[in-house]
């Protein structure tokens, strides 16, 4: 149940204006939709009755809610089925609306991290399945464009010992073939949680989160356990090292 606090203002201060009963919740998406403002909530698991809450406990098999602003507040919209839900990315292609949503598991314990991710599109009514990926423990997903070209980023790739995946477990990359999202690139690297697209001038950028500690050298050093490793690299480069950073989470020129 949703609650408003009504609550005085204070300037230059942020106030509670609403609370949205969530499970678990991963992420926030806000989305204009029909001129009215939405906000999709992935959540990871629920409670289960006896047993003491935690991140890697509960019931995975959970809905993303969407909400709508009516009026001076939320109010429930609809639900759509993302197991261990870890996130929604909103976009256009033309007139055409989509949601992208991936999750990092299923299950009640034991639970499985080969997910389905789904691509919802909007049909003026409803949202609809529009295209499923096999995934492996996905964390989240980023469209972004070049010129004329869409993209899909997709993170994923958390390893557990003794976890065999039978899904694609890298983070990879799908195009916009007119039609469907197409396997475009695939990227080496472990624990990937997100990515973020930028431009400045000619040159374009993508990033990818990536925690590893696998052994690795770099630009002819050598470095172990290095973890939380943020890493850009511009489109450009093309020289030997830069493919050995390819390996080791930076990303490629497209």
């Amino acid at each position: 149940m949703a609650n408003r606090d009504p609550g005085a203002t204070a300037a230059g201060l942020l106030t509670l204006v609403q609370t949205l009963s969530t499970s678990g919740a991963r992420a926030v998406e806000t989305f204009t939709l029909d001129g009215r403002l939405h906000v999709a909530i992935p959540q990871l698991a629920l409670d289960i009755p006896g047993q003491s809450p935690a991140m890697n406990a509960g019931d995975s098999n959970t809905d993303l809610l969407i909400y709508r602003w009516d009026a001076d507040h939320f109010v429930a919209a609809d639900t759509l089925p993302v197991p261990g839900g870890e996130d929604a990315e909103f976009f256009t292609l033309g007139t055409r609306r989509f949601l992208a949503t991936c999750g990092v598991r299923s299950g009640s314990g034991p639970y499985s991290l080969d997910t389905e991710a789904v691509l919802y599109e909007h049909d003026g009514e409803r949202w609809q399945p529009f295209q499923r990926f096999e995934v492996f423990a996905a964390k989240q997903w980023h469209f972004f464009s070049l010129g004329e070209r869409h993209f899909l980023a997709l993170a994923q790739g958390v390893t557990v010992e003794g976890v065999v995946p039978r899904h694609p477990r890298e983070s990879c990359l799908f195009e916009w073939d007119g039609e469907r999202f197409v396997p475009f690139q695939t990227f080496e690297g472990r624990w990937g949680y997100n990515w973020a697209f930028f431009s400045t001038g000619a040159q374009h950028f993508s990033r990818t989160r990536i925690t590893s500690t696998a052994r690795r050298s770099i630009s002819g050093t050598t470095a172990a356990s290095r973890r939380c490793r943020h890493s850009i690299r511009p489109a450009a480069a093309r020289s030997a090292s830069s493919r050995m950073r390819a390996r080791c989470g930076w990303s490629s020129r497209i």
